[in-house]
C-alpha cells in the first residue's frame, strides 16, 4: 500500500514538474509574435511591425497624436508636428491615415531622423529570457538587448507586452512611445484649448 502511494505521489510530482516546464500554447503563440516583431524592428521594417501591434493601442496612439496635431494646427504650428510623419502634407491627410499607417509613418520618420537609433536596433542582439502571464489575455516577455552605442557596449533588460485581440496575440505600445505621444500632446495642446 505504501509503495503504491509513493508511486502515485512520484507520478503526480513528475506530471506537475513537466507542466511547469512546458510552455502552454498561448505562450508559444505569443512568443512567435514577439520574435517576428523584434526581427522586423531590427530590420527597420516598421510597416510589418505595425501589423503585429494591438489595434486598440494603435488607435489610442493615433487619437492622442491627432489631438496634438489639431492643437498645433490651431496655433499655426502644424508644420512642426507634421515633420514627424514623412510625406504627410496637412492635418486632413494625417487624419485620413489608418492607425497602422499613422504609426508606421511616425516611427519610420523618428528612427530615420535619428540614425544612431536605427544603427543600435540593427546591430543589437536580443535574447528572450522568459514570459510572465498576466491573466489569460496578457503576457509580458522579458528579454536582454546587447549592442554598441558608439564605442561603448551596452546590455539592457527590456519587456515587450502582448494582449489578445480576437483570439490573436498583438504587441502593446511601449511606454516610451506612449510617453512621447503624451509629451507632444502636452507641447502642442488640444484643439479648442
Amino acid at each position: 500500500m505504501l509503495k503504491h502511494l509513493l508511486c502515485i505521489l512520484a507520478v503526480a510530482h513528475l506530471t506537475a514538474a513537466f507542466a511547469e516546464e512546458a510552455p502552454d500554447a498561448a505562450v508559444k503563440e505569443a512568443q512567435a509574435v514577439v520574435e517576428q516583431y523584434m526581427a522586423h524592428a531590427k530590420a527597420g521594417e516598421w510597416e510589418k511591425s505595425s501589423e503585429l501591434m494591438h489595434p486598440v493601442a494603435l488607435s489610442d496612439f493615433k487619437e492622442m497624436l491627432m489631438a496634438a496635431a489639431e492643437g498645433a494646427e490651431k496655433k499655426g504650428q502644424a508644420a512642426g508636428l507634421l515633420s514627424l510623419f514623412d510625406g504627410v502634407k496637412d492635418i486632413a491627410a494625417l487624419k485620413g491615415l489608418s492607425p497602422k499607417i499613422f504609426f508606421t509613418k511616425f516611427i519610420t520618420t523618428v528612427v530615420n531622423k535619428n540614425p544612431q537609433v536605427a544603427g543600435i536596433l540593427a546591430g543589437a542582439e536580443t535574447s528572450l529570457i522568459g514570459p510572465v502571464k498576466e491573466g489569460n489575455d496578457q503576457i509580458h516577455f522579458v528579454y536582454r538587448m546587447k549592442g554598441m552605442v558608439e564605442e561603448a557596449k551596452f546590455s539592457a533588460m527590456e519587456v515587450v507586452s502582448l494582449k489578445q485581440h480576437e483570439a490573436k496575440w498583438y504587441v502593446l505600445m511601449k511606454a516610451n512611445i506612449e510617453g512621447m505621444a503624451a509629451m507632444l500632446k502636452k507641447q502642442f495642446g488640444e484643439a479648442g484649448k
